[in-house]
């Protein structure tokens, strides 16, 4: 909790608002979970999944998120939660997922790819 709290934090919408990690933490922790637990179930049993479905995959999820928001809903999504707007939604999920890292080959320590990834479950 504390780790994806923080990473939370971290993040930057708008015309910089810092979203606050503690407001919108509880929909992020089932974003990653559900997010981990789909991608899990899509290749179990498959020998030979390459990055190609890894990659289908998180353009996908990213895809079901799109939106277009006024400057000041996403200020108010970012500071008072429940849920982050859909922007950090998507990279608090796959930041901290290492095959999303794996399928677009980011290096490790990049934004997309921390050193330190939150776990949930």
């Amino acid at each position: 909790a504390t780790c994806l709290t923080a990473q939370l934090d971290g993040d930057v919408v708008g015309r910089p608002v810092r979203v606050n990690g503690k407001a919108v933490f509880a929909e992020a922790a089932v974003d990653l979970g559900g997010a981990q637990a789909a991608l899990q179930a899509l290749v179990t049993g498959e020998a030979a999944v390459g990055p190609t479905l890894a990659q289908a995959y998180f353009v996908a999820y990213a895809q079901t998120w799109c939106a277009k928001l006024l400057p000041q809903t996403e200020r108010d999504l970012a500071q008072h939660g429940p849920h982050a707007p859909p922007q950090v939604r998507v990279h608090a999920t796959v930041r901290n997922l290492a095959a999303f890292a794996s399928a677009f080959q980011c290096k490790p320590g990049a934004p997309m790819a921390p050193i330190r990834r939150c776990k949930v479950w």
